[in-house]
């Protein structure tokens, strides 16, 4: 005769639980580690996007966002694009004396010149001299040009 002997556990060590529906964790069948690590992963994952996604929102101004934007979708068509923006991988080359905030080099051949301003800054002295300059190197270099104005 065998006798399954358990521990004894002193009294104000012992875990209570006052639901009495809910089976102890011991007698549940535990979870695959792959399925507790697959699921960690993702958790993680999603919260992390989603942290990343609002940091970059709240710590951005209108004008990086409109930038970081435009960026995007120029680089979803399949252009080459170079942007003035924190975290894009490759700045706008100096023309005229001034970095455009986006410029984009098309399959075909073609370039796009975008300067973003907002209501705000897009009176200022130094914004009406870039936008003249950079219009006329765009000119100059065969390049369409747009001022981009973000409500503030």
């Amino acid at each position: 005769m065998s006798y399954h002997h358990q521990p004894v556990v002193p009294v104000h060590l012992a875990r209570t639980s006052r639901r009495t529906n809910v089976a102890p964790a011991s007698s549940r069948p535990p979870l695959p580690g792959w399925a507790v690590e697959g699921l960690a992963v993702l958790g993680v994952t999603a919260l992390g996007v989603a942290a990343a996604i609002f940091v970059e929102w709240a710590t951005s101004s209108v004008e990086q966002r409109g930038i970081r934007s435009s960026a995007r979708a120029h680089r979803r068509a399949g252009h080459a694009v170079a942007a003035d923006h924190i975290g894009w991988g490759r700045r706008p080359n100096i023309i005229g004396g001034r970095r455009p905030d986006v410029f984009v080099r098309r399959a075909n051949g073609t370039c796009v010149i975008e300067e973003h301003e907002t209501t705000k800054s897009v009176g200022r002295r130094h914004s009406r001299e870039q936008d003249r300059d950079l219009r006329r190197t765009a000119r100059t270099m065969g390049c369409e040009y747009e001022q981009i104005v973000h409500r503030a």
